[in-house]
Parts: C-alpha cells; sequence; structure tokens
C-alpha cells in the first residue's frame, strides 16, 4: 500500500479489483508461500525486528494464525501437503546450524524433522501422492530428491531422482508430479591472457586455467599483488572458493565456513577477501575470509 503497509490480496484469474483480505502490522514484511487445496487458507511469512514468524491466514475472514516463530532470516519453500493437514519448509536448526526439512502441522501442535543429514536442502515442492522433493548438494552436485511422507511422517527413505540440476530456478510442480525449472544454458569459463598495457596488444592470446574445475565459472578477480587469480563457481548456493595461483600453475577448491554463497566478493588489500553470503548462524551480509583456509 501507499503507506507502506504489506497486504494479501486475491484477484480473478481473468482479470478484475484486486481484494485484499489480510494486512500486515505496522513495520512487518510479509511474504505468501502456498494456497491450501481446498483455497480457504494462504500460509504466510511475517518478518520484523530480526524474527520471522509462520502465519495461517484465512482466505474467508482474513483471520490469521501465528504457526511458529523461526530465525530471522525465515522458512524457505514452505508448501502445505496434498491434503493440507501439514506444512513443510526449509529452516535452520539453532544446534547444529545445518538447514533442515522439517514438518509442522497445520494447527501448530506437532513439529517433525524430515531431513537433517544433508547439505543444503531446500523444499521443492509436494506431489499428489505424498512425495516430497528437495534438493540437497550433499554428493557435490546439486540433486533432486524425493521423500515420501505420510501424516508428518518419513515413510520411506530419500532417493535421488536427478543429479546434477545446475544453476536453476523452480517452477513448481504440476498435479501429476512433474517437477519444472528453467536452466542456465550459458556457458562460462576462466580464461587468461597476456596484454601489453601501453598497446593494448595481445601478446599471449586466452587460454583457459588447467587444473579441475572449469565448468560453471565466472566472477574471477586478481588478487592485489597479481599473484592469484580467484573466482567463485557458478552454482547454486556455493559452499567454495577457488584460486589459481600463477606461479606454480596450481588450482585450488576451498571450501568456505559460510552457509552458502553469494556471486558477489573482492580482495582486500590485506589479501583476504570479503565475500556476500550467510554464515552458518543464517546471517547474511559481508564475510572477510581467508582464501588459504576458507575460514
Amino acid at each position: 500500500r501507499a503507506d507502506g503497509i504489506f497486504e494479501l490480496r486475491i484477484v480473478d484469474a481473468a482479470g478484475g479489483t484486486p481484494k485484499s483480505f489480510y494486512a500486515a502490522p505496522e513495520g512487518h514484511w510479509l511474504g505468501p508461500h502456498d494456497w491450501s487445496a481446498d483455497g480457504t487458507s494462504v500460509v504466510a511469512e511475517v518478518t520484523a525486528h530480526q524474527t520471522s514468524r509462520i502465519v495461517l491466514v484465512s482466505t474467508v475472514d482474513g483471520s490469521a494464525t501465528p504457526l511458529k516463530s523461526v530465525n530471522w532470516n525465515g522458512p524457505e519453500g514452505l508448501t502445505f501437503s496434498p491434503d493440507s493437514h501439514w506444512l513443510a519448509f526449509t529452516a535452520l536448526n539453532p544446534r547444529s546450524k545445518n538447514r533442515e526439512v522439517v514438518c509442522l502441522a497445520v494447527d501448530g501442535s506437532q513439529e517433525r524433522t524430515i531431513v537433517s543429514d544433508r547439505r543444503n536442502v531446500q523444499v521443492r515442492g509436494w506431489t499428489d501422492n505424498g512425495l516430497l522433493l528437495f534438493t540437497s548438494n550433499d554428493q557435490g552436485t546439486l540433486d533432486l530428491y524425493a521423500v515420501r511422507v505420510r501424516d508428518g511422517q518419513v515413510d520411506q527413505s530419500p532417493v535421488r531422482v536427478f543429479s546434477d540440476l545446475g544453476p536453476h530456478a523452480s517452477l513448481g510442480l504440476t498435479k501429476d508430479g512433474r517437477y519444472f525449472h528453467s536452466v542456465q544454458t550459458e556457458s562460462f569459463d576462466v580464461q587468461i591472457a597476456s596484454v601489453d598495457p601501453e598497446t593494448g596488444d595481445v601478446i599471449e592470446p586466452p587460454r583457459p586455467l588447467t587444473g579441475a574445475f572449469q565448468s560453471r565459472q565466472a566472477v574471477a578477480k586478481w588478487s592485489p599483488d597479481g599473484a592469484t587469480l580467484g573466482y567463485l563457481p557458478r552454482t547454486e548456493r556455493s559452499t567454495s572458493f577457488i584460486v589459481h595461483e600463477v606461479k606454480n600453475a596450481q588450482t585450488k577448491n576451498i571450501p568456505v565456513d559460510l552457509q552458502y554463497m553469494y556471486s558477489s566478493w573482492a580482495w582486500l588489500p590485506n589479501g583476504r577477501i570479503a565475500i556476500n553470503g550467510v554464515n552458518r548462524l543464517g546471517r547474511g551480509g559481508l564475510h572477510e575470509v581467508d582464501p588459504k583456509t576458507g575460514s
């Protein structure tokens, strides 16, 4: 709204005037996540003062029922079960500092952990036959898994259904259980060329870096002393930083002690790097990292 208040609104798919059915308290951010199967409820996230709440909002009378408070960076992938009795989402475990897949009863009475032993999990949707889909890069690539959940509990162990999704964006699930996503098809790589700084003439043509990390690379930058080229791989929620030492022509993959990183980063004058990412506590921002150890 013009006064800065966030609202949930409904509009007919054929067009018409939007109807507001819920307004967040002043100073709170509001974001809808999913609609119940019968259309009577919307699950939303309300955030303020470094705390996020999962809220169930009635589309009939606009009443809101808070279900759970979570870490300030909020739940991810909130989605109703096929019978709308449960909500699945990804959240940070404050004790282990790992992201987990959690099921929460829609009345807030029960909560169960579905997946807790995999890296960088993200809920992607729930099929009508009870399969909960999530992604994880536990095996080194971003893979899609399915786990059967019945009455908020794991009924069968997770099974990998698709390997190496690569850089992509989820587009959701169809009623018959097909998962759609967009795929980045551009090819990126890091190459080095020698150029005369005075004339601009190319002394040595571009050549790809040697080493085992040559796919989906980008965002490369020279260190202040010109001895090292650093870059981030173009993978979803990257957790590693790659350095190429010019003198010995060695390329190293350095795991970084962050939950995940974005593509923006810079060398610092002291030889360390500043990376935009999220730490193990779920706090986002700029982090100073040692490019030799990843700490």
